[in-house]
């Protein structure tokens, strides 16, 4: 059985690596498709009746306007909130039909998505639209359906969901690699029909080597059976289930916290009330937009200091340095793991034990979030790339893996889809930044200031997670404090 987990977890690393994040390379991508002619129909330069476009021979020939800027900006920001508010329907799909059901959907628009971008031509770049909601959407709820993967190997459960999340932020390689290619003379069909026939081999490995329901919290590996084995055993895990409720029976006597089961598994409603929920959100919500805006407002933003020349080169210098987020993020989940052991000798409290490891990731995500914004303001092109890089590994890593520890597993999908629905309504406000930015006399400047307020701000988050998870006395229920 463990060499089933083995081929699960490494195939899902392959997976978050090549298809999963490959939208967050979305600058490499820009500049492909600025130079492939897509919107140079709003630029002044570009006769108005002009019906076909051609590539520019190089970065220097491309051309550019704050029109053209603004929609593909407006591209990038469309395609980030239907990611978000389509979450809350795979998650529900996730939680209610499984793990096959939820990729089913995942690797589907992926296919349609892949196609569709090598039959858009630049006289129809509005179909940039559809295209890009279809990959991004597809590549995140991979993401979303590997994460239980981390309950296969429960002693390091933060590790590997942050290890996840970070070859998901690592891959903004594709479209680096794709940007390089196409420099060289690659032909961007080609690129894209690679990336459908990845994306059909997803969908095999959705039926060989992930499970069909969720992944239990509580796992016994020797009987735990999934993937190709569900076809021919149907009731391969129902030893299994009636185990693990007989487990949490035993930790209810034990823990004296509840005499019934649905006290040890709170309702969702009640954790969608809870203080806890309500400020991971505000606070993920803001540490996303700030991150959504450097990555969308990248090229605009060095354009007002640097020469059009050495814009390719700072963009190639993102995206290498984007790659070794897979080397970042698990030091997240590695700090969340060693705090929690730490204390589990220490303290008879699983949920103090709990809080204080999140409470170090979400204090790290919170000072980085200050340093980026500082870094930003000063012009400082490396450091503030090298903090792009620590800011997302951390920002991704700690809000996936805060709502899989701190909230009942049976509540992930729809906790996950709720979430990123909100922080799509609130990443809305990313494109009336950039409007600010590029139309106001020194505009960067202004919006960067405002995010370096409210970066400050944010650091109520992990102050009060501190007032309860060093609480002398505090409820072992998450969703009812």
């Amino acid at each position: 059985m463990r060499r089933l987990y083995a081929l699960s977890i490494g195939s899902a690393m392959i997976e978050s690596l090549l298809v999963a994040g490959n939208f967050y390379g979305w600058p490499s991508l820009q500049y492909v498709l600025t130079k492939e002619g897509y919107f140079r129909n709003l630029c002044d330069e570009q006769p108005s009746n002009s019906t076909e476009l051609e590539p520019a021979k190089n970065y220097s020939d491309i051309v550019s306007c704050p029109a053209a800027e603004e929609t593909f900006n407006l591209v990038f920001q469309v395609t980030i909130v239907c990611l978000n508010i389509f979450t809350i329907i795979t998650g529900y799909v996730l939680d209610r039909w499984g793990t096959w059901a939820a990729r089913t959907i995942s690797c589907t628009l992926l296919i349609v998505g892949y196609p569709g971008l090598c039959f858009i031509t630049p006289a129809l770049s509005w179909m940039l639209f559809p295209a890009t909601i279809a990959i991004s959407s597809g590549g995140f709820l991979l993401s979303v359906t590997n994460i239980q993967l981390g309950n296969l190997v429960p002693e390091n459960r933060s590790f590997w969901i942050t290890a996840f999340n970070g070859l998901f932020d690592s891959g903004t390689i594709v479209f680096l690699v794709f940007k390089i290619a196409y420099d060289k003379g690659l032909d961007p069909t080609v690129f894209y029909a690679l990336m459908t026939g990845f994306s059909v081999l997803c969908t095999i490995r959705t039926f060989f080597l992930m499970p069909k329901n969720v992944v239990p919290f509580s796992l016994n590996d020797e009987k735990y059976s999934y993937g190709i084995n569900e076809f021919c055993k149907r009731n391969v895990n129902a030893d299994l289930k009636m185990e693990l409720e007989g487990l949490n029976s035993e930790q209810m006597e034990e823990t004296e916290l509840s005499k019934d089961v649905n006290a040890i598994i709170p309702t969702f409603q009640s954790c969608l009330r809870s203080r806890l929920y309500i400020f991971h959100v505000l606070f993920y919500t803001t540490c996303y937009i700030r991150y959504v805006f450097v990555l969308g407002s990248t090229i605009t933003w060095m354009l007002e200091f640097q020469a059009e020349a050495e814009v390719s080169f700072y963009t190639e210098v993102l995206g290498y340095m984007m790659i070794c987020g897979v080397f970042v993020a698990p030091i997240n989940g590695l700090l969340s793991d060693l705090v929690m052991k730490y204390y589990k000798t220490r303290i008879n409290n699983p949920k103090l034990t709990t809080l204080r490891g999140l409470l170090a990731q979400v204090m790290c995500t919170s000072l980085l979030q200050i340093a980026l914004s500082v870094a930003v303001l000063a012009k400082e092109l490396y450091v503030s790339f090298a903090l792009v890089l620590f800011f997302r590994a951390f920002l991704f890593g700690t809000a996936y893996n805060f709502l899989a520890q701190a909230f009942p597993m049976e509540h992930f999908g729809k906790l996950m889809g709720v979430t990123q629905a909100l922080v799509g309504c609130g990443s809305l406000l990313q494109y009336a930044l950039f409007k600010i930015a590029v139309d106001v006399p020194n505009g960067f400047t202004v919006v960067n200031v405002y995010f370096l307020f409210v970066s400050v701000l944010c650091l109520f988050h992990p102050f009060y997670l501190y007032s309860k998870a060093y609480a002398s006395n505090l409820s072992s229920t998450v969703c009812k404090e």
